[in-house]
């Protein structure tokens, strides 16, 4: 079953409680932010997999927002469902052409809008297919052989600061948060203190020396992001 965080920014209280009811059967996470302000903050802190936009006082609203995050590196990976009160087909046309991934009318068939949902995850998922070789500055991780090199020579870490490592390389640029990463090296859903995550990042920057140790950057109150 496809599990994913999902957020949602809308002002229809019907279609919020209609989908919250619909994907929390599902295993989904739903987020609903009411307003439209402060959006970039919502995202970097509710980390979805997918973004609903359902504004439907004014389909521009919708647009404007889309555009927003289409227009950040961080977040234009993130597929986007725009659900417009009234179909218009040049709305649909605006919403394909600024990156929306897909574009619905009321009155919502939640059964539809579920399959569609678990059809843009299951894309979503394989284009993002692990990459090889990451390489930043003086430092060069290969996922194949398990190794990483530090202005040319091997460093050894346990699998777990290599999963570390390689999660926060990836998603370079990111804040993440520590329930996060600690989901994502453990590859399940941790219940533990989220904050045991230091003691890895602290052990991890060590065996990076001080040089490359310092494109680990501590986020206040968020957690931890990779950046040079």
């Amino acid at each position: 079953m496809i599990k994913g965080r999902i957020l949602l920014f809308g002002d229809d209280p019907k279609i919020a409680q209609g989908l919250k009811k619909t994907l929390e059967k599902k295993a989904f996470t739903l987020y609903h932010v009411k307003g439209k302000i402060a959006v970039q903050g919502k995202i970097l802190k509710f980390e979805p997999e997918l973004i609903i936009l359902n504004f439907i006082s004014s389909s521009q609203v919708n647009f404007k927002i889309c555009k927003e995050i289409k227009k950040d590196r961080s977040f234009r990976h993130i597929p986007v469902i725009i659900i417009a009160n009234i179909y218009k087909k040049k709305d649909l046309i605006t919403a394909l052409e600024i990156g929306a991934e897909d574009y619905l009318a009321r009155p919502l068939d939640f059964d539809i809008f579920l399959a569609r949902l678990r059809a843009i995850l299951r894309r979503i998922s394989y284009r993002e297919e692990p990459e090889e070789i990451l390489r930043c500055k003086d430092i060069v991780i290969n996922l194949t052989t398990r190794t990483l090199l530090v202005k040319e020579k091997p460093v050894k870490l346990t699998p777990k600061e290599f999963a570390l490592l390689y999660t926060l390389m990836k998603k370079r640029g990111r804040a993440l948060e520590r329930r996060y990463l600690m989901n994502s090296v453990w590859d399940e859903k941790y219940l533990g203190d989220p904050r045991t995550i230091n003691k890895h990042i602290e052990t991890l920057r060590k065996k990076l020396g001080p040089g490359a140790s310092r494109y680990i950057k501590t986020v206040e109150k968020v957690g931890y992001m990779f950046r040079a």
